[in-house]
């Protein structure tokens, strides 16, 4: 038995040292396997190193050409602004072109109608041949202009195939234009063949005098047509020159400095104001709702008006007898403010610069500038109340949940959560602000108009406040003091020269405020209420705030029993009283808040020197 059993251990034994050496086999073949892949692992490091490095060359080769490509996206940008300058230089050459066609087709047709007349008064006076010889002089300039002209063409084919060409171009539309204008000046006709030097002294000829005054109305037309085409050009600069020189409207003062040389405002009769009046005019009514053109036209009115006041002095007589009609629409006035006193021109405009005296029109283009700058004010500002008007609904009466969650926003991030309405307030005002920048009102503009804007802001909030009593509650009232400290910050920020003393407009609803979040309010004496708390609110809104005053956060009480007892005592004796007003509703003021008298170069910062813009 103890044989069979160490037969049996050995057995085992033998069995256990085969399985020890397969496993051993095992081992050593994975062995064998790992250290093949191992060998795999260097070679395949050395590989990532060698792709690392062909990654890092292949990122500076990208990056330089990056920046041959910026490289030449600046070159074909700079070449695209030549080809445009060049095509656009085209294309007023094309225009000049067509526009002294156009001159020399005229000026044909008159040389023709000219001959016409000749032949007839030939046929009565021997003195007709002196205008013969002129007609003849005149045909050899139109030969002269027209060779010029087809010199210009083959010069605008040379332009359009070579940009080379363009300074030659030039050149030639200049001489071409002196030629004409030498061809057909008044002042190039000799004197001893105009009418007036030689028709006159023939009474023998009955049909001279006719002849003459044919000639004379044809004259001024031609002048009226000059005059127009100047005045038409001075106009479209006013309209479309949106450029600014320090600050200062270039149309606006080129326009000014085109008038005080054309002696416009000492004219008894001229159209060019009427011109601009309508014009603007008609500009504004189609854009009563763009901020941006209402803009733009405030500075060029407020510039011209500015300008008048110190160019241009009254008339020295005592009064204006004659009238006109005054202009119909958006911007109508009555033309009876046109006779009132005007206001004394800037002291420092008496001594330093040459004035004109003004007649009947310069004063009625002032009224009707006047007009212009205050109802495009006021336009601005309703359409500024307009778009802020919706948010401030919402700006008063914190959103649903929000009341619950105040607490644990102060405690966990600082104070509440501003909501998207304060947020779109304040970017309203933002916008409103660099538009001011960018179009240059003047900052006294600038500082009236956000006066009023904060002044309606405190009118809507503070009267919605005491009109629902969901508004006046402690945790309302906590949302409500977030959005105007943010408001107050975003006035300091923005600076008074901008935005003035803003924040005095919000008085009223400041100190609702400030009364609906403060604690132990039974304990608050009604001396500590108007004279500490809220000495600008009235006993009437006082009693309005605490009578609908409710906390749904701590549960605390309003005033004491005895403070509304003495309010209600004292609003009594008030409602006795004649003068006493027994609204506690805030009223919002449309009033334009300045007058011509304030529209200085001075009180609205222009720096001003003509003498620096073209005329």
């Amino acid at each position: 038995t103890k044989m069979k059993d160490i037969e049996q251990v050995v057995e085992n034994l033998q069995e256990q040292k085969t399985e020890l050496r397969a496993q051993l086999k095992k081992s050593k073949t994975q062995l064998a396997e790992y250290a093949e892949i191992e060998e795999k692992l260097a070679s395949a490091d050395l590989e990532i190193a060698d792709l690392k490095t062909v990654v890092e060359e292949g990122k500076k080769k990208n990056e330089a050409l990056q920046l041959e490509l910026s490289e030449l996206k600046e070159a074909l940008k700079t070449s695209q602004i030549t080809s445009t300058s060049l095509e656009s230089e085209c294309a007023q050459a094309k225009e000049q072109i067509e526009e002294l066609k156009s001159e020399l087709s005229a000026k044909i047709a008159e040389l023709d109608d000219a001959n016409k007349e000749n032949e007839t008064m030939a046929k009565d006076s021997a003195i007709l041949s002196e205008k013969d010889q002129k007609i003849e002089a005149l045909s050899s300039r139109l030969s002269e202009v027209e060779a010029l002209n087809d010199a210009l063409n083959s010069k605008l084919e040379e332009v359009e195939k070579t940009p080379n060409g363009k300074s030659t171009f030039m050149a030639g539309v200049r001489r071409m234009s002196n030629g004409v204008q030498m061809a057909f000046s008044n002042e190039s006709t000799p004197a001893t063949v105009t009418p007036e030097g030689k028709w006159s002294d023939q009474s023998v000829d009955s049909n001279a005098p006719d002849q003459q005054r044919e000639l004379e109305v044809r004259k001024h037309k031609l002048m009226a047509e000059k005059q127009g085409a100047k005045q038409n050009k001075l106009l479209e600069i006013l309209l479309t020159n949106k450029d600014f020189h320090d600050g200062v409207s270039v149309g606006a003062c080129t326009t000014f400095k085109c008038l005080l040389q054309w002696n416009a405002f000492q004219a008894e009769r001229t159209t060019i104001f009427d011109k601009i009046i309508q014009s603007v005019g008609s500009i504004l009514e189609e854009n009563q709702d763009n901020n941006d053109v209402l803009a733009h036209w405030l500075t060029n009115s407020v510039t011209l008006l500015a300008l008048f006041r110190r160019h241009v002095r009254p008339p020295s007589e005592s009064g204006i007898q004659r009238r006109s009609r005054a202009p119909s629409g958006l911007f109508a006035f009555k033309s009876s403010m046109l006779f009132s006193r005007s206001p004394a021109p800037d002291a420092s405009a008496q001594s330093s610069q040459k004035q004109v005296e003004a007649k009947y029109p310069a004063l009625l283009f002032k009224q009707q500038l006047d007009a212009f700058v205050q109802k495009i004010f006021s336009l601005l500002r309703d359409n500024i109340k307009k778009e802020i008007a919706p948010t401030l609904n919402h700006c008063i009466h914190a959103p649903r949940g929000r009341a619950s969650s105040t607490a644990g926003d102060k405690k966990g991030r600082g104070g509440p959560v501003l909501s998207s309405h304060w947020t779109s307030v304040i970017n309203i005002m933002q916008s409103l602000l660099q538009l001011m920048k960018d179009t240059h009102v003047p900052k006294f503009l600038v500082r009236k108009l956000f006066k009023q804007i904060f002044a309606f802001v405190n009118v809507q909030l503070f009267n919605q406040l005491l009109l629902r009593r969901e508004c006046c509650s402690f945790s309302n009232g906590e949302y409500v003091k977030t959005g105007l400290a943010e408001l107050e910050n975003w006035i300091h920020v923005s600076k008074a020269e901008f935005v003035g003393p803003a924040l005095e407009e919000l008085k009223q609803i400041r100190q609702a405020v400030s009364f609906l979040v403060i604690h132990q309010k039974p304990k608050k004496s009604l001396e500590e209420i108007t004279n500490d708390l809220c000495p600008i609110l009235s006993v009437q809104q006082l009693y309005r705030i605490s009578t609908m005053y409710w906390d749904d956060k701590y549960g605390t009480e309003t005033v004491s029993g005895e403070v509304l007892s003495r309010m209600k005592r004292m609003m009594v004796e008030d409602s006795n009283s004649s003068n006493s007003n027994t609204s506690f509703l805030l009223d919002d003021d449309p009033s334009v808040p300045f007058s011509w008298d304030q529209l200085t170069v001075d009180a609205v910062e222009m720096k001003v020197q003509l003498d620096a813009f073209p005329s």
